[in-house]
């Protein structure tokens, strides 16, 4: 059998994803012994659903997720450690946690991590509330002054094609030890406003949140030159999943960001369904507010990892970010150009294209394809990169996530199994509806995977045996989901079926996402096949040009000899054409010497043409004068004759007279 490029691709895929497919498929029991396997991140996320009191949710996510808690808990203190001595973490924890205390009053927020660390602990994991705000508070103690990259922004009314606000958001991070542990949080809480966020294992926020009012929260990391710019305060990735919980409109938010102290500098994007926006530029000593036209924006915003309202000059230092921070620059004109570019048409797919985008505008020119240069908004690198992308429709309840660097499953999250799809998710009205939103969206792409699939080249292609394999998985994976939903209905046991439902919501998730990888696939397979069919209708375009050009050769050689009886002509020719050239140039002095004469006779026409003229007027005047002479003469004549005849008569009368 000729084995094919596209074959061979897919043997590599099928490889890697049979290698990964016990680590996506909810086959993983929680205990407190780890193999190797059950330590790589999965490739898309875990879902988590909580509800209740704050403890209560902290405690159902310790109990789902405390494997993933223990080995980011593990690696931060591993880290750590290597710097400061444990006692002045501790020191500085404890001054973290009345921060929390003091500044948080809508939330006990602190309740949460008790749980979270409570729950972990039931599950088998040594994890203290220490643990669980040392991972919130990861960037204060680890990463700090260093700017860790983020790319935010925000459109609506006329800049999108329907008026609805957009959000998109990638998070960028260092790998550290152990931050591809990310998940999904889903949470209900009592008496708050129900959300959607991300969160490294261990935390409920990172650098996105959406509620169920249409609020969406984004934050990036942001400059603190000076000392005073970094303080005992409240991180974001806290007062992120807090605003989700207790604002419902960008101004309430707003309101909330200014009057919490910032414990280094940030930058929080903060918009709406009504599109009301707001950039919130901190530090622990600065705050500014930036709103949409300060800097000639119309119904959009940007955030990344500078600041630009002046009251923040002297946080950043230098101020011009394009030399504070290059690629916060380029990726800041990035996003621009491309709004203003796609203005009024934007819609979910090209927000996407933009967070997927590995070129970069340095502000005159495109430079392509420099996604390993981190100046582009999908980021690549070997410290850190993209490690998940949103984007979300709030007015819909609508988010799109992709698990690592959208379009590219090479790199992001460094897990087995990235597919670089964006997967459809829901916010609905508790755990159930979303469960059952996910499993009515896998169905939906399996319909359509099947349809592809169908379209393909005979059973005995590689290329579709390959492409069925995963497309089982991917039917197997719809099943699972089905089974956990169930299972969760039928509980009695409010963990449980929590635990339950995010199993099934991460089954139809990963389904979701190898459907639309498959169709990706099955696309580059139309394409070989049509580049085969192209390929063979110019074999046989060759075959027939090679016997024109065989014809051509014969016709050639012929010519040549022609051209060689032809020389001696030409040559003839040539001497011909030179003894003309002569010629002409000697007929070229007679025709000038012919010429002189010509002239001379002219000009001697001309007086022969006067003399003429005066000979004609002679004349003329004799002609007159003998004219008037001509009347005497006849006289004289006829006198003359008479006389003569007279003289005769007298001669003849005396003649005969005598007689």
């Amino acid at each position: 059998m000729k084995a094919t490029l596209f074959s061979c691709v897919l043997l590599v895929v099928l490889f890697f994803t049979l290698c990964s497919a016990p680590l996506t498929t909810g086959s993983i029991e929680v205990t407190s012994t780890f193999t190797s396997s059950q330590e790589v991140p999965p490739g898309f996320f875990p879902v988590v659903y909580v509800s209740g009191s704050e403890y209560e949710m902290g405690y159902q996510y310790g109990r789902q997720v405390a494997k993933y808690i223990t080995l980011v808990k593990d690696g931060l203190w591993s880290a750590l450690l290597e710097r400061y001595d444990r006692s002045l973490i501790l020191e500085k924890l404890a001054a973290y946690d009345r921060c929390l205390k003091q500044w948080l009053t809508k939330v006990k927020y602190w309740e949460i991590l008790e749980g979270i660390a409570d729950g972990a602990q039931d599950s088998g994991y040594n994890v203290t509330y220490w643990d669980v705000l040392l991972i919130n508070y990861q960037v204060e103690f680890e990463w700090l002054p260093l700017p860790v990259s983020c790319s935010n922004i925000a459109v609506w009314g006329s800049a999108t094609s329907d008026g609805k606000t957009i959000a998109g958001s990638n998070f960028d991070y260092p790998f550290g030890r152990g931050y591809s542990y990310i998940v999904i949080v889903i949470a209900y809480p009592n008496g708050g406003n129900a959300f959607v966020s991300f969160g490294i294992a261990g935390r409920l926020g990172d650098n996105f949140q959406m509620n169920d009012k249409g609020l969406v929260h984004e934050s990036n990391k942001g400059p603190n030159a000076r000392r005073e710019d970094v303080d005992y305060g409240i991180t974001d990735f806290i007062l992120g999943p807090y605003i989700a919980m207790t604002c419902s409109t960008a101004d309430e938010a707003k309101d909330v960001i200014l009057s919490v102290p910032a414990s280094n500098g940030i930058n929080h994007l903060i918009v709406d369904v009504r599109g009301n926006a707001y950039v919130i530029e901190a530090t622990a000593s600065l705050k500014a507010v930036r709103r949409p036209g300060a800097f000639g924006e119309k119904d959009y915003i940007i955030a990344i990892n500078h600041f630009i309202n002046s009251t923040m000059m002297p946080s950043q230092v230098p101020w011009d970010p394009k030399l504070y921070y290059p690629s916060s620059w380029f990726r800041y004109l990035t996003a621009e150009r491309y709004i203003k570019d796609f203005y009024g048409k934007l819609n979910v797919q090209t927000i996407m294209d933009i967070m997927s985008s590995t070129d970069y505008w340095n502000g005159s020119a495109w430079i392509r394809n420099a996604g390993w240069t981190g100046n582009t908004i999908n980021r690549f690198g070997l410290t850190s990169a993209t490690l998940h992308s949103k984007v979300a429709v709030p007015a819909d309840g609508v988010l799109y996530v992709c698990a690592g660097n959208p379009k590219y499953p090479e790199w992001g999250r460094l897990s087995p199994g990235q597919t670089g799809q964006y997967v459809k998710v829901y916010l609905k009205d508790g755990p159930l509806a979303t469960t059952k939103a996910l499993c009515d969206e896998a169905l939906r792409e399996l319909f359509s995977a099947a349809q592809a699939v169908e379209k393909l080249s005979p059973s005995n292609d590689w290329s579709r045996v390959l492409l069925n394999n995963m497309f089982d998985e991917a039917k197997a994976l719809y099943w699972e989901g089905m089974r956990k939903m169930a299972l969760a209905e039928l509980s009695d046991e409010k963990v449980e079926a929590l635990k339950l439902y995010g199993e099934a919501s991460m089954s139809f998730a990963r389904a979701q996402e190898l459907c639309k990888y498959l169709k990706g696939l099955m696309a580059f397979s139309a394409t070989e096949l049509t580049l085969k069919s192209v390929l063979e209708t110019l074999n046989a375009k060759i075959m027939s040009i090679e016997g024109d050009v065989a014809t051509i050769k014969t016709d050639v050689g012929t010519l040549k000899v022609d051209v060689a009886a032809i020389r001696p002509v030409v040559t003839e020719i040539k001497d011909g054409v030179a003894i003309i050239q002569t010629n002409v140039g000697v007929i070229k002095g007679r025709v000038e010497a012919v010429d002189g004469n010509v002239a001379t006779i002219r000009t001697d026409v001309g007086t022969i043409k006067a003399d003429i003229s005066g000979v004609k007027g002679a004349a003329e005047a004799a002609q007159l004068a003998a004219n008037a002479m001509t009347i005497p003469i006849y006289a004289a004549v006829i006198l003359a004759l008479i006389a003569a005849v007279a003289s005769i008569y007298s001669i003849m009368q005396r003649r005969k007279t005598a007689g």
